[in-house]
């Protein structure tokens, strides 16, 4: 109860706002423990690959004082390489694939340093999970159509992603082989 929930619901009943926040991860997925708030006509779902981000938090301190916990770069590109296939919004997955490059090379040496630490996290005890990782990059790479990746590009407001350069980064850092 003291980690920070991950997802929350609002939803208004009787004028009063309510608000719902849980946190579940695969382990309690077998779990059948509360999934849906009858009250609040809220169903809990769980969250892929949660607990590393959990793990890979680090504290910020704001302007204000308060501190807060934030995902590490490298667990959140490797989370949204988990996740993105799973996305029933098409947009969302462009979205997370814009991110996941541009995390990975227009942060200058930040970019870099992630790239290193991705590696790093993907080999310790991640195994598995660096397999789906890969598996879903290709795959995406692989089947991807022209309008694709013209809506990839497209997230990108200054120009700068392309499919050559997308490609690049995979195949530099996953050693994909993409056509």
């Amino acid at each position: 109860m003291d980690i920070p929930s991950v997802q929350s619901f609002i939803k208004k009943i009787d004028d009063i706002e309510i608000e719902v926040e849980f946190l579940t991860d695969n382990k309690s997925r077998e779990q059948e423990s509360v999934l849906e708030i009858k009250d609040a006509g809220v169903n809990a779902q769980t969250l892929s690959y949660i607990e590393m981000s959990l793990q890979e938090a680090i504290s910020l301190s704001l302007p204000n004082g308060e501190t807060i916990m934030v995902v590490k770069p490298e667990a959140w590109v490797f989370h949204k390489g988990l996740t993105f296939t799973r996305r029933t919004a098409e947009a969302k997955k462009y979205k997370d694939l814009y991110g996941i490059w541009f995390v990975l090379t227009q942060l200058g040496n930040t970019s870099q340093v992630v790239q290193k630490r991705l590696s790093k996290l993907m080999t310790q005890g991640h195994e598995s999970w660096a397999k789906t990782f890969k598996l879903n990059l290709r795959f995406w790479v692989n089947n991807a159509t022209p309008k694709d990746w013209d809506l990839l590009q497209r997230q990108d407001i200054n120009g700068i992603l392309t499919k050559e350069n997308f490609l690049a980064v995979l195949k530099g850092f996953l050693h994909l082989s993409a056509s």
